[in-house]
């Protein structure tokens, strides 16, 4: 039976943006869009300044087949893909969480107001141009809540009167996609706009697999998905440096959700998500006020429409209701909404200074419904920041950044009025040039995040991942975390080089308390913790016409300073990347990749209070590339070559080997 979404995706398998495609991508061909960069920018116009914001290029996307914002990030130093309970996509930086270092797209905020959180493999990398990522340290422009830092999804901008590319591709698993980007750039105005279609029917499991009474091995159970996504974005350049850009996105997913193959998992879920959509509208503009001075404008709304259903038994013919347990109504709707602007001033009136005033306000909303009924929540937030980049010397610049952000809740559900919160940040670094263009950097910064909807209001409350009953929290506090880097970059001959040494200190971690009252024991969220994660990042690439190669490596220390016994989990102590990329006959280029980790501390799933060190894996990824005619390309390869049998938490097994092909074209 043909249901709207399928149509939807039939639609875009049809659309005349599917006549071209994606090869490759050149850096040069896809220029990012520079009103969604977010950086720590030098006193001069021309220093671009910034050297703890990490990259991902388009070309870097495309030549590792990275198709989710969850599989590129796993490239970088720092950077770790990890699962949750829900076993969806989740990603660490320096062992902070996708809630403490948050979402952006074009500079706008991306996460669910209900939990702050968003699966990183529903979302699409084709219609970006890079991925920028900064730890600890990172530009005030960006807003609250960055407590661990920020990652920044920029999309492209068209600067040609035609550009085009696409991509149609088959996998193991019966995954079908194609996407498409077309843009034009007429002077005065310019078009961007991208289409996409994914679906597969699950992923097959490693041959090495043992079977469960839940999974038999073979193709993963209730694994399938469907994902789509259309996107547009109409820009006005009139001149005297002035830019106005309008966005729109439009994504759409269902998905089945693996169990954990082991049948006294706490908690077993057996869920499916009929919808999982996402819609967006934002306004960006750039003007400038005076020789000197320009206003940065962002204004967006999103809106989030997600639907939960929850059953008892693995064959998902019984219902059960989604939040507490009881056999009643299976299905859980969640419909969230974020409105917000940010208005950041910038100044060069001073000399040897770039001064940026921001200001930063925005409201979540959750809707909740439940047989028939409907609870409202709703925060406001607001930050103001200061932020000026100085130039001491021809060499060495100081960067000084400070914000007051505070959070107001406007309904509280039937919680009554819990007490505003507020929490000042500030950071300084200090950038050194030597003559060779190696810079040198050291970072200080004090970064908090503000407790999402769910951990406040809750009654569904985790005590080391074991569900007990639960006790709101109201008025629960905001956490913050002290962060010390230094470190260096250098480009020289055909290397590139890149080193940090870091440390971070978090204070009020929230950590779910339990405690007795009459002869039941409950759960509740507290600032209580206290911990520590340090650890050092190394990079290297060597580049020459017919051969591009590198290496990352990542050691991480993780501990709970008042909790010792605790240990910190779901990161590896130790992990690695090598690639390359040989051209080795004109037409023809042989890629190559290795990601290797040990160490990572997971949760027994039948006991979520035990705890075992995860066994080191690597994963070996190789593809063939024939560019038969300019522009066009052929590839086939594979992932997790050698098909390991590997997980990231207990009893949720990974894809084994995946075979794809796909066809490329660039106009």
């Amino acid at each position: 039976m043909s249901t709207p979404r399928s149509r939807l995706a039939a639609w875009l398998w049809l659309t005349p943006l599917a006549t071209l495609s994606a090869g490759l991508a050149h850096a040069n061909e896809d220029a990012p869009f520079q009103l969604g960069e977010v950086r720590v920018s030098g006193s001069s116009a021309n220093t671009p300044l910034d050297p703890t914001t990490r990259t991902l290029s388009a070309e870097d996307l495309a030549r590792f087949d990275r198709n989710t914002v969850g599989q590129a990030l796993n490239l970088l130093p720092g950077v770790t893909t990890a699962t949750n309970m829900r076993n969806e996509q989740t990603l660490t930086v320096r062992g902070f969480d996708g809630r403490r270092t948050p979402l952006f797209l074009d500079g706008i905020p991306v996460y669910v107001p209900y939990d702050g959180q968003v699966d990183f493999g529903r979302f699409l990398t084709f219609d970006l141009a890079e991925i920028d990522v900064a730890k600890g340290f990172s530009s005030i422009a960006y807003g609250p809540n960055t407590m661990g830092g920020a990652i920044n999804l920029v999309t492209r901008k068209p600067q040609k009167t035609l550009e085009a590319n696409a991509q149609a591709r088959v996998a193991s698993g019966n995954e079908r996609a194609l996407t498409a980007n077309v843009g034009t750039h007429q002077g005065l105005w310019y078009l961007q706009a991208g289409a996409a279609t994914v679906s597969a029917d699950g992923y097959r499991l490693a041959s090495d697999f043992a079977p469960t009474p839940l999974e038999d091995g073979g193709q993963r159970n209730n694994a399938d998905r469907q994902d789509s996504k259309l996107s547009l974005k109409l820009g006005l350049t009139p001149g005297g440096g002035n830019e106005y850009a309008l966005g729109l996105s439009s994504q759409r997913g269902e998905k089945g959700q693996p169990p954990n193959v082991f049948p006294n998992a706490q908690p077993l879920n057996f869920w499916r998500w009929p919808s999982y959509d996402k819609n967006s509208l934002y306004l960006i503009a750039d003007q400038h006020l005076t020789g000197d001075e320009r206003l940065k404008v962002r204004w967006y709304k999103d809106s989030y429409d997600y639907q939960l259903t929850c059953f008892t038994n693995a064959t998902y013919s019984i219902g059960r209701n989604c939040q507490f347990g009881t056999p009643a109504a299976p299905t859980f709707d969640l419909q969230d909404e974020v409105n917000g602007a940010s208005f950041i001033l910038e100044s060069r009136r001073l000399s040897g200074h770039l001064l940026r005033l921001a200001y930063h306000r925005k409201t979540d909303t959750h809707d909740e419904r439940t047989t028939g009924a409907v609870t409202t929540y709703r925060d406001r937030t607001v930050s103001y920041g200061l932020e000026d980049t100085l130039r001491l010397t021809d060499r060495l610049d100081l960067s000084l950044g400070v914000s007051r952000d505070e959070q107001t809740a406007l309904t509280s559900g039937n919680y009554g009025q819990p007490a505003d919160q507020a929490k000042t940040n500030a950071q300084v670094g200090l950038f050194y040039l030597l003559d060779n263009g190696t810079q040198l950097y050291g970072t200080l910064a004090r970064k908090s995040r503000f407790p999402s909807i769910r951990e406040r209001f809750s009654q569904q409350v985790g005590t080391q991942g074991g569900m007990l009953p639960g006790v709101a929290n109201p008025n629960l506090g905001a956490e913050s975390a002290r962060h010390a880097e230094i470190g260096l970059r250098s480009t020289f001959d055909r290397w590139s080089l890149e080193a940090a040494l870091f440390q971070a200190r978090i204070q009020d971690s929230i950590q779910s308390v339990s405690f007795q009252q009459g002869n039941t024991t409950f759960g509740q969220l507290r600032n209580v913790g206290q911990a520590e994660s340090k650890g050092v990042e190394l990079s290297a690439r060597y580049t020459t016409p017919a051969l591009t190669t590198g290496a990352g490596y990542t050691y991480l220390d993780r501990r709970n300073i008042d909790t010792p016994t605790l240990p910190a989990t779901d990161t590896p102590r130790n992990k690695v990347t090598l690639f390359a990329d040989w051209l080795f006959t004109p037409g023809w280029r042989l890629v190559g990749s290795l990601e290797a980790e040990n160490g990572r501390v997971v949760s027994r799933a039948n006991s979520r209070t035990t705890y075992f060190t995860n066994g080191g894996f690597g994963l070996l990824n190789a593809k063939l590339v024939y560019e038969f005619s300019p522009g066009w390309r052929i590839e086939a390869g594979a992932s997790n070559l050698t098909d390991h049998n590997h997980q990231l938490m207990d009893g949720l097994p990974l894809s084994g080997r995946t075979l794809f092909t796909q066809l490329s074209v660039r106009l």
